[in-house]
């Protein structure tokens, strides 16, 4: 595996639409190789090497052409999309501890934050490829997002929480009761809307939370 951000031993891409064998992540080779699709530009475009389970969620970087698939198997990948050719290149894979859930890019794109299934958040540095704790729920975390404008990441759980982290800190800033569990929350500062379970639609003003 290549440090991210340098290229990587995977080789030369295929032309657009060819599938190819691919091995080890980020090499080429190998049998039994599979193709990911996603949709650019009303075209199907192959993503090489993905995740051998379901992926759980998707994230593209704020500043780069860079996208983030957890995934039930596990893993965290990263690939770079090529806009000429419309093409993909493997960087980084992690596997955590538990399924991943959730994921959100730092605002500089230098990390992802994820939650999943072990009911913890973590922080992971795509340049040394290591994870770190941030945070913890006592049940799944489902969705999570960093707030560029309050410098926090917010965490959404099926505990029924929402928890507000500085994330040098151990434990969360604030932590908001929720009527159900959290399946879906998105940002638009200073707004944010958490969905829950049993038809639950709430809507939080971040400057009073």
């Amino acid at each position: 595996m290549a440090a991210f951000g340098a290229p990587s031993a995977f080789g030369a891409p295929a032309a657009f639409g060819a599938p190819q064998q691919v091995g080890a992540f980020g090499a080429v080779g190998g049998m039994g190789g599979q193709l990911a699709r996603y949709k650019c530009d009303d075209k199907d475009v192959d993503i090489v090497q993905p995740p051998a389970d379901s992926v759980s969620s998707l994230a593209w970087s704020p500043v780069a052409n860079h996208l983030i698939a957890s995934s039930w198997d596990n893993s965290l990948s990263c690939w770079e999309v090529i806009p000429q050719g419309l093409q993909s290149q493997p960087k980084a894979r992690i596997q955590a501890d538990a399924p991943p859930l959730c994921t959100a890019f730092a605002p500089d794109g230098s990390s992802v934050y994820f939650g999943g299934c072990d009911n913890k958040a973590f922080v992971w540095n795509l340049a040394t490829q290591q994870k770190t704790q941030v945070g913890q729920h006592t049940a799944p975390i489902r969705h999570c997002a960093f707030i560029p404008e309050i410098n926090m990441l917010v965490t959404g759980g099926w505990d029924a929480k929402l928890n507000y982290w500085d994330t040098r800190q151990p434990n969360p800033a604030m932590t908001v009761s929720l009527p159900e569990r959290c399946y879906a929350l998105a940002v638009g500062h200073p707004v944010l809307v958490a969905a829950c379970a049993e038809k639950h639609i709430l809507v939080y003003n971040l400057t009073n939370p």
